[in-house]
């Protein structure tokens, strides 16, 4: 499902976005990759999941959606999306999602030895506090995600264990 979110005050742009949406969910007759081709520097974020979902492209589907999600760790839309497609999209979000874990982690481990290292200045301990916020709020993020999706049967924890 399309839901334009309004990004702009522009009535008629937004208009004209319904409109496409319309047609995507309607018809068949147009080239899903022409048109993701012609949008691909535009910032129509709904339109780009809609057709990646509809060529079962859902790795680039879900990475859209994990950027929007990603300065708030919030991932609700990706979750959504995970949901309402038959694949067991949850595993991979989560794969994902701890990989942007692991990542902010081993930065701020980074961060941790460079400050032991030599005199760490107020914007250096500034930006570890930060990384360090985020860091605990993706573990929060991880831990609740499992506990919500444990007994999903499109979560498929051993196989997200495995890699």
């Amino acid at each position: 499902q399309m839901c334009i979110r309004d990004s702009s005050t522009d009535n008629q742009l937004l208009s004209y976005r319904n409109k496409l949406a319309e047609f995507l969910k309607k018809s068949n007759k147009y080239s899903v990759s022409d048109i993701l081709a012609s949008i691909s520097s535009l910032n129509m974020t709904d339109e780009k999941v809609f057709l990646y979902s509809k060529q079962k492209m859902h790795d680039k589907a879900l990475d859209i959606l994990i950027q929007l999600g990603k300065a708030s760790v919030d991932f609700s839309q990706a979750e959504a999306y995970c949901l309402n497609q038959p694949e067991f999209l949850l595993t991979s979000l989560l794969l994902q999602i701890l990989k942007l874990y692991n990542d902010l982690k081993a930065q701020c481990d980074v961060m941790k030895e460079d400050a032991s290292a030599s005199a760490s200045t107020l914007k250096h301990k500034t930006e570890l506090n930060n990384l360090n916020t985020q860091v605990k709020a993706y573990e929060y993020y991880c831990k609740d995600y499992l506990k919500k999706y444990a007994d999903n049967e499109k979560l498929k924890i051993e196989a997200a264990l495995e890699s």
